[in-house]
């Protein structure tokens, strides 16, 4: 017995519980806050984290259905994750996307082995098109809200899960350690979103060398993604254009300052945007790969041959289409929340 036969015999007790009429389970608040700390810290290594993944939206996907409901829909940005982890997996003959909108419904498919989810209303995206495969774009006809209690259950439980968050930690611990934290008042549900207001654990601010060892190590790792950084221009040199306090960006988080400065090449600056545009004092956001340089030193190299222009202004970067979110690196909440964060939404 592997994975494999414990999904295909989980999908034949789910489907017992359709046949027989079982009446849908209702989701405590509390399953949601776990639900939200796994989408928000999982690390996707193996099929059984991609499963987890698929479990915790359909978790929250039945839960804003009910009465008692204090989400709205924004949980579903975390899907844009779940797709990369999928990606980074490499697992096409076992996890297939298919997405069906013949009825205008606008459906998007995982099915692992013989088990599939379905979330509706889901936008066709660059990141769909690309992972998309060849068969699985009909739905099953099994239908998973209903009994989404039991299905996470079971993907939390399973023992074939990394277990892992971005940040390397025990995963299943961090979600005790952080209900914990929700029961003694940490976590607040307001305007549809869940907010952690306090007890983050951070990195100190002022960073000592070791911990910029730590961090540029963890950059290698980022592999054939680019990243998203925002830095401060400072001045444009013969060769190159440097930028100053240079940050992560992940989602609705502060994060603290990993680098005091980067150089870009000029060249490749001025390839996509007009130096004479770049003011002084004022941050921008950079897409780039890592790359290391003599004597172990480490930089960014401007990203080409996405799609789309590698550099943006503040204003610009909040209009900035998800599909190139999609495509980056992600950072970790856990390593790189800022120390004035205040409220985190999760």
């Amino acid at each position: 017995m592997g994975y494999k036969d414990d999904v295909h015999a989980f999908r034949e007790r789910i489907l017992g519980m359709q046949n027989a009429s079982r009446p849908p389970e209702i989701i405590e608040e509390e399953e949601i806050v776990s639900a939200l700390i796994v989408l928000n810290l999982l690390a996707y290594h193996q099929i059984a984290d991609v499963f987890l993944g698929c479990a915790a939206i359909n978790l929250i996907n039945r839960y804003v259905k009910q009465q008692n409901c204090k989400l709205n829909y924004q949980f579903k940005r975390h899907i844009i994750n779940l797709l990369k982890g999928i990606e980074d997996i490499r697992e096409p003959g076992t996890i297939v996307v298919g997405y069906d909108n013949s009825e205008g419904n606008a459906v998007l498919l995982i099915s692992i082995w013989d088990f599939q989810f379905s979330y509706k209303s889901i936008r066709y995206s660059d990141q769909i098109k690309m992972i998309q495969g060849t068969m699985g774009d009909t739905w099953d006809g099994l239908r998973k809200q209903p009994y989404a209690k039991t299905i996470f259950q079971f993907a939390f439980e399973s023992p074939y899960l990394s277990n892992k968050t971005l940040g390397d930690n025990d995963l299943k611990e961090k979600i005790s350690e952080e209900l914990a934290l929700y029961r003694n008042g940490s976590y607040l549900f307001k305007d549809g979103k869940l907010l952690k207001v306090n007890d983050f654990e951070i990195h100190p601010e002022d960073m000592d060398f070791q911990l910029k060892n730590y961090i540029r190590e963890k950059l290698r790792k980022c592999g054939r993604r680019p990243i998203i950084v925002s830095g401060v221009f400072v001045k444009v040199w013969d060769q190159h254009v440097t930028f100053i306090a240079i940050q992560p960006y992940i989602e609705g988080v502060k994060a603290f300052t990993i680098c005091d400065h980067i150089n870009i090449f000029r060249r490749d600056l001025e390839s996509v945007i007009s130096l004479d545009s770049l003011v002084g004092g004022k941050r921008y956001y950079l897409i780039g790969y890592c790359n290391t340089y003599g004597n172990g030193r480490f930089g960014i190299k401007l990203a080409k041959g996405l799609g789309f222009v590698p550099f943006f202004g503040i204003d610009e970067f909040e209009k900035m289409s998800k599909d190139i979110i999609s495509k980056c690196y992600r950072f970790s909440i856990e390593e790189y929340i800022s120390p004035d964060q205040g409220t985190l939404k999760l």
